[in-house]
């Protein structure tokens, strides 16, 4: 990428750019620039609806790993007898992964 391209949308001096630019010695940190750079100029309407997308991807991740680890509720298991299960769930995840494949038979 050009001092030029790094300028695209950014009102900083071409001596600043370069001094940054000089800064940036690994691969990995240049790319990570470049994302930054890319992020920065998408629309403030669709960088807040990806951010909405992973916090709510994070927190799905979040409550199955917390239910992953938690035993499954009386009402859980209940409800898995009424849908006919004979499986017993090992945890509130394993359960709630069971409802949903049972409610879709």
């Amino acid at each position: 990428m050009s001092d030029s391209g790094l300028r695209t949308g950014i009102s900083f001096s071409q001596d600043v750019l370069c001094a940054l630019k000089s800064c940036l010695t690994s691969a990995e940190a240049f790319q990570y620039a470049e994302h930054i750079l890319r992020w920065e100029q998408l629309p403030a309407d669709q960088r807040a609806h990806l951010t909405r997308e992973k916090q709510e991807h994070f927190q799905k991740l979040r409550v199955e790993k917390s239910m992953g680890s938690s035993a499954p509720t009386s009402k859980q298991i209940s409800y898995l007898q009424s849908l006919g299960c004979t499986l017993k769930p090992t945890s509130r995840l394993h359960a709630s992964r069971l409802i949903e494949k049972y409610k879709s038979l």
